[in-house]
């Protein structure tokens, strides 16, 4: 499942305000990206396809241009994004000496920030020996550290309008990034069954 995080950019980011994300919400509606509410999300709207970027429409049928769910989330404290990572691990490299980290030791920190501020979570390298912060660390994907993002929930790419996605930045007044819980790589042979499924329920 392709799930995309619509994140802050930047470690420090606010979280908006409710009257923000309440124009936010009625901006996608008023739009059409968006229907009905239910159990905390939204599901597609009629206009859902306007989510991605024009040129997918070369390549892509408008109904495989779509999304299960969108929610917004707003957490009482920053949380690493994406939440739900690669069996594979995150890759990242030191800041200090440019040298790939193992994945083990990266995922083991990230685990630790269930109990413990992102501030006191290090990670040593083993080439220079520099003890980094997750900040400190150059990973291969975009990640955020946020307490306001959306979730858009099994996305049938990851290539969204970037002009649609500067306005609801605008809106909530943050710059928001695409954060991939999957890198794209990896989701190359679920695309076309994803495709077969569909044309099949058709």
């Amino acid at each position: 499942m392709l799930n995309l995080y619509l994140a802050p950019r930047g470690f420090r980011a606010p979280q908006p305000g409710e009257a923000a994300v309440a124009a936010l919400t009625a901006f996608l509606t008023d739009e059409g990206l968006v229907s009905g509410f239910a159990d905390g999300a939204w599901a597609p709207g009629p206009a859902a396809s306007r989510l991605f970027h024009a040129d997918a429409l070369d390549s892509h049928l408008p109904a495989e241009l779509t999304f299960d769910a969108l929610r917004v989330v707003c957490a009482p404290r920053p949380r690493f994004l994406p939440e739900i990572r690669p069996t594979s691990g995150l890759r990242a490299a030191c800041g200090e000496c440019g040298d790939a980290l193992e994945p083990e030791p990266v995922e083991a920190a990230l685990a630790r920030l269930r109990f413990l501020p992102v501030e006191r979570v290090s990670v040593t390298c083993p080439a220079c020996r520099a003890v980094l912060g997750l900040r400190g660390l150059v990973f291969e994907q975009p990640v955020a550290w946020a307490r306001f993002w959306l979730f858009v929930e099994g996305a049938g790419l990851s290539r969204l309008n970037h002009a649609l996605v500067e306005r609801m930045g605008r809106l909530v007044g943050l710059t928001l990034i695409v954060i991939p819980e999957t890198p794209a790589e990896a989701v190359e042979d679920w695309v076309p069954a994803r495709r077969m499924l569909r044309r099949r329920s058709g």
